[in-house]
């Protein structure tokens, strides 16, 4: 990611039915790629270097607008045309309640990683508020036709979602007492 003056140039992979496309997502300074995802007053995704990773679609430079309804999913890469990794992304000890997940989209991709909720919100709940076209997906392992590696987030349009399993549910304040029983340990020693 390149930080300029007041902008971050942000690589992403975008996902569509009929294309692959690499590029930088332009964000102001604190703004992230799901705001940018779900910002209903810009219905397309403006990416500058567009690169062509897979499907049929002639680029020949310059900048590209994706329909935000036409993406199935916008991953954060580490570089235009990178590789994914083939292991998952280890999170830092999040404060917040989550859940582990998968999701399996209707292109036969499935995808595990965690979902944020608020303490004492189930996540079904979570995904059944309305108002948010795409939800973040954090720690991400992506499986399906031509895709099999991990990402630290994937943003991931509801409209593209067949079903949800939660694999686990985490409450932040459990993992709160399990790091502070922990220093509490090594403090003894």
């Amino acid at each position: 990611m390149a930080v300029y003056k007041n902008r971050v140039a942000q690589p992403v992979r975008i996902h569509t039915a009929g294309a692959i496309v690499d590029g930088l997502l332009t964000l102001g300074l604190g703004q992230r790629t799901l705001d940018e995802l779900n910002l209903d007053s810009r219905p397309m995704l403006v990416l500058q270097e567009p690169a062509l990773q897979a499907g049929s679609m002639s680029l020949t430079g310059g900048s590209i607008g994706i329909n935000k309804t036409a993406i199935i999913m916008g991953l954060e890469v580490p570089a235009i045309g990178a590789a994914l990794a083939r292991q998952g992304h280890e999170e830092e000890p999040l404060r917040t309640a989550r859940a582990l997940v998968r999701l399996h989209m209707a292109t036969g991709i499935s995808i595990e990683g965690s979902i944020v909720a608020s303490p004492g919100t189930d996540v079904m709940r979570r995904l059944n508020q309305t108002g948010r076209r795409f939800i973040a997906v954090t720690s991400a392992a992506l499986r399906g036709p031509g895709l099999d590696g991990a990402t630290p987030f994937v943003g991931v349009n509801m409209g593209h979602l067949l079903a949800v399993e939660v694999l686990l549910a985490i409450e932040a304040a459990l993992e709160e007492a399990a790091d502070e029983g922990a220093h509490g340990v090594a403090a003894a020693r």
